[in-house]
């Protein structure tokens, strides 16, 4: 079970603006370095620890490895971190999806020579598809510009910018040097204009991921098993609760239906259940399925075509009337791209040509038409129901964000 105080955390950013560098001197200064790294820096014939821990990240994400392999658990005092080191480039598009949208926070990096880059501003929108609300961004490099206040402050009203267009929630934009260590996890004289948060203070002071549980009612259902007399659906309950006797509406199917009972593994029966828990829900009435969303409150829409903001991921172009499976939730189906309204460059947002073909990286508005009924949640990111994957022959080709947003 994840430590009640635990801060998952992202490190995204520019390739070379020093991501893993950061990272390597968070763990350094918050000593939690094990001795064995020291003992294989120093026999590898390095000095400097930092630079043996950056080049061994750097390795793991040459080597193709999962996202998995690039997390370091870090225990502070005050709370303990779960930082993701993100591979680069299209490793980090694709594999972002499940080493990402659990995150509690991003960490944005920025080279203070080179500023906001093509990947900064593309690693934004992703920090918005994937749900991420709250950014810290590190300008990093500081050492490089001689620490000069007037570049910091220019940054800041890019960088500001750029997550406002995203509606991303700025927490800070602290000025660091990763190599010495301004700024990182103490104070520094050479930055001592600037005011904020040390970026440990910063993520100190990050909130939680909480769970949904005032939002109404949605499990999208996992899997459903026959035991004994009784169907039971089984799932994660990803917003509200669902309480036993209560009424609740299956969709798409849009049947209503009285909860029988809840249930967990090895558990007594149980009176509720909130979002963030996996149950089983035995319900009296409806056709059950993998891929039913079980709803309360205020429904989503059942629909067989919606608008949606995609960044496409495969080599090959997109097309209108290309086939592709869309994957909402557990929700899975047949589909085809219905029309292809704007197409933009991923990386500053400007419109592109009127070719009708998306390319690779390219965003694009348009329209997703299924084979049969999904259930959405438009323009909520944050929400299982409002974002979606795109795969042909079992590859993802494309990250998309429902309904029709008017900045994309």
């Amino acid at each position: 079970m994840r430590d009640s105080r635990m801060l998952s955390v992202a490190f995204i950013g520019h390739v070379d603006h020093g991501k893993s560098t950061l990272l390597g001197r968070l763990l350094t200064d918050m000593h939690a370095v094990p001795p064995q790294v020291f003992e294989e820096a120093r026999q590898a014939g390095s000095g400097d620890v930092l630079a043996f821990l950056s080049d061994q990240f750097r390795e793991e994400r040459e080597q193709l490895q999962t996202i998995d392999t690039t997390q370091r658990l870090v225990r502070g005092s005050r709370r303990s971190f779960l930082c993701i080191d993100t591979p680069g480039h299209l490793e980090f598009l694709e594999n972002m999806l499940t080493g990402v949208t659990k995150a509690d926070a991003a960490v944005l990096v920025v080279d203070a020579g080179e500023g906001v880059r093509e990947q900064t501003r593309r690693h934004l929108w992703l920090a918005r598809l994937l749900g991420i609300e709250q950014m810290i961004v590190a300008v990093n490099k500081m050492d490089r510009v001689g620490f000069s206040a007037a570049r910091f402050q220019e940054l800041c009203g890019e960088i500001s910018r750029g997550c406002g267009h995203q509606r991303v929630f700025l927490r800070a934009v602290i000025p660091v040097s990763a190599r010495d260590g301004d700024m990182v996890c103490r104070r520094s004289p050479r930055i001592a204009w600037y005011r904020g948060k040390t970026l440990l203070a910063a993520l100190n002071a990050c909130r939680m991921r909480q769970p949904a549980i005032h939002e109404p009612l949605r499990m999208p259902v996992q899997d459903v098993y026959h035991v004994q007399d009784d169907v039971v659906a089984v799932g994660r309950i990803g917003a509200g609760v669902v309480r036993r006797g209560g009424r609740v509406v299956v969709l798409p199917a849009g049947g209503a239906a009285r909860v029988k009972s809840l249930r967990k593994f090895e558990r007594p029966p149980l009176a509720a259940a909130r979002a963030g828990e996996s149950i089983g829900i035995s319900l009296s009435g409806v056709p059950l399925a993998r891929g039913a969303v079980i709803c309360g409150g205020r429904l989503p829409a059942a629909v067989r075509e919606f608008p949606a903001v995609v960044l496409w991921l495969a080599g090959v172009p997109a097309e209108k009337g290309a086939g592709v499976t869309v994957r909402i939730a557990t929700q899975e189906q047949n589909a085809v791209i219905a029309e292809i309204i704007r197409r933009f460059d991923s990386a500053t947002l400007e419109p592109l040509g009127a070719d009708a073909a998306v390319r690779q990286y390219e965003l694009a508005r348009m329209r997703i038409a299924t084979s049969d009924p999904v259930v959405i949640e438009a323009d909520c990111p944050q929400r299982e129901l409002g974002r979606f994957v795109l795969e042909q022959a079992g590859s993802v080709v494309g990250l998309g964000v429902i309904g029709a947003a008017e900045h994309a």
